[in-house]
């Protein structure tokens, strides 16, 4: 705890879960945290919708059990619930056809998707999925391992594409040409070894848990207001926030360090300052551009599953995906459904109508007369799954941001922030954001004690 005859303040500028999960454990630490978010309703992607008893999350989210995201959580008193995806009969979509998707020893010895040889490789290759080394592809994307691994090469383009297919599911990302094998190795193995839930309620469970210990723990809220500067004084290094409040007045407060919360996009258009106030000086953060990943998503509402057997879908040359996630978390009302559909996207690929309907055509195959008992259906053209890809850059992963930045007292959390993904990213980099602010206060203390012990032994002197 740090210990002031006043409390210093910190601005966290957004509230999704990165800027929620930074701002409580500030708070934790006995600073005063004022948290701006720009639309009235905190959480941000991982908000979810609530319409007549059925909880829509933004497109499909999982929650990976042995994430960097879980142990945090544990921390600051959240333990996120739910259960596994439904994959127990899951099909592929392969050249117009729905063989068994193999994600088991049994499904990949009855499928039909792989020839008896490919079924070996497969077999080898997951059984040495866990012992690869970070190091082994840090250098290769996704498409150069699968070409290259020894057990994969000579594969079929069923073979690879199943591979492909995984990496995607696990990334959310489409392009196997940019996507560094490391990060998709990273995710495989995380899945693989603890696997990932869907969350009963959807993610506003988690979402309205660390909103309600923000404001339990003292979290000043201005939700609805949108910060549009960030400057620094050049006397005392304190920063000065702008901010339009509800009623879109221009209003300006102080603050002694910055978590920067907010998107790429979003941070940059703040530091922008046209027109400074007297005394202020402009940031200068540091960092590369960054490539969104984005998703088509379409999410059904039903009041039943026409085929309740089917479950879980991926396509395998298409970058498909279809999951109910009602048949595991609770978010319907009595006998409902709710099913999530994706298609990833490639870099600078655009979502079209064409997009919605391969996604209801691939309802179409899975529950033949959804329509008939359709609630709601929403379809999320151009959707960004992360501000980042994690590609390869000299032979080394590359595409993100760090947390700290070029201006002491100003650190930077978000999904693209750091090497984890997902919102294991936002929550690892609001941990670690966190508490480089502490230890930059806890520094600073620690500097003005000496200065004062040395004003001290000079006038003994």
């Amino acid at each position: 705890m740090i210990k002031l005859a006043e409390k210093q303040r910190v601005a966290v500028i957004g509230g999704g879960l990165a800027g929620l999960s930074a701002a409580l454990n500030l708070a934790k630490h006995g600073l005063a945290v004022t948290l701006f978010e720009r639309s009235i309703n905190p959480g941000g992607r991982a908000q979810t919708t609530v319409k007549d008893g059925y909880h829509m999350n933004f497109g499909p989210h999982a929650h990976y059990v042995g994430g960097a995201g879980r142990p945090f959580l544990k921390e600051l008193g959240i333990e996120p619930t739910g259960n596994p995806p439904p994959t127990g009969r899951s099909l592929a979509f392969f050249k117009k056809k729905n063989p068994v998707l193999p994600l088991s020893v049994k499904t990949i010895l009855e499928t039909t998707l792989l020839g008896p040889i490919d079924k070996i490789r497969l077999l080898k290759f997951m059984a040495r999925l866990n012992s690869i080394k970070e190091d082994e592809v840090e250098s290769l994307t996704v498409q150069e391992w699968v070409d290259s691994d020894k057990d994969l090469r000579h594969g079929s383009e069923a073979l690879k594409g199943l591979i492909r297919t995984l990496a995607q599911l696990t990334t959310y990302t489409g392009d196997m040409g940019r996507l560094s094998a490391q990060a998709a190795l990273v995710q495989l193995q995380l899945a693989v070894q603890s696997g990932v839930i869907y969350l009963h309620g959807g993610w506003a469970q988690m979402v309205d848990a660390l909103l309600e210990k923000c404001l339990d723990a003292g979290v000043e809220v201005f939700a609805g207001c949108e910060v549009t500067e960030l400057s620094r004084s050049t006397a005392d290094h304190s920063f000065t926030v702008m901010y339009k409040d509800r009623e879109k007045t221009s209003v300006n407060k102080t603050f002694d360090g910055i978590i920067l919360a907010s998107p790429p996009d979003v941070v940059k258009k703040i530091l922008r300052v046209d027109n400074l106030l007297p005394g202020q000086s402009p940031l200068d953060l540091g960092g590369d551009e960054l490539t969104d990943v984005k998703a088509a998503c379409l999410d059904v509402c039903l009041t039943a599953l026409p085929r309740p057997e089917n479950t879980y879908a991926l396509g395998i040359d298409e970058p498909l995906y279809y999951s109910v996630h009602s048949a595991s978390a609770q978010l319907t009302p009595p006998n409902g459904a709710l099913i999530h559909l994706a298609y990833y996207l490639k870099t600078g690929e655009t979502s079209s109508h064409v997009i919605e309907k391969r996604l209801e055509e691939m309802m179409d195959t899975l529950q033949p007369g959804w329509r008939e008992k359709l609630v709601h259906k929403r379809f999320l053209a151009n959707i960004v799954v992360a501000h980042k890809l994690l590609s390869v850059k000299d032979g080394k992963l590359s595409g993100y941001w760090t947390e700290e930045t070029n201006e002491p007292g100003v650190f930077r959390t978000g999904d693209w922030v750091g090497t984890h993904q997902l919102a294991d990213a936002s929550l690892g980099s609001a941990k670690r954001s966190s508490e480089l602010l502490v230890a930059h206060f806890k520094e600073q203390i620690n500097v003005s004690l000496k200065q004062e012990t040395g004003k001290h032994l000079e006038l003994a002197v």
